[in-house]
């Protein structure tokens, strides 16, 4: 398992898309060919208008992939391509509505 104070997570030309429902094939881009990275110890602050696509990036980086999104692009840790299986155990993030337990560390509410 990857110690915190290593970790880096990078992704380059991510695309997300919505897949929309029915018979039309079209999709609607919600992020278009974005680079960032993140690197060790640092905090990130992801701001944006409602439905701008910021829990779509989210879900997507931490491997929770959306059913309705199609995802192109690469996601690194530590400059190694992530690995679908491995991903979801390994990345998590909290999100706005999140509580903590009084008797746990933020490791074992998050994970």
């Amino acid at each position: 398992m990857l110690e915190t104070e290593d970790v880096k997570i990078s992704w380059m030309n991510l695309n997300l898309k919505i897949k929309n429902k029915g018979l039309n094939t079209n999709q609607r881009s919600i992020i278009y060919n974005e680079f960032g990275s993140v690197g060790p110890k640092s905090m990130v602050a992801l701001m944006g208008s409602s439905g701008a696509g910021k829990t779509s990036l989210m879900n997507s980086l931490a491997g929770r992939i959306e059913k309705h999104i199609a995802i192109s692009g690469k996601i690194y840790v530590n400059s190694e391509e992530r690995d679908p299986n491995t991903w979801p155990h390994i990345m998590a993030y909290v999100e706005q509505e999140f509580y903590f337990y009084e008797n746990q560390t933020v490791e074992e509410t998050v994970l």
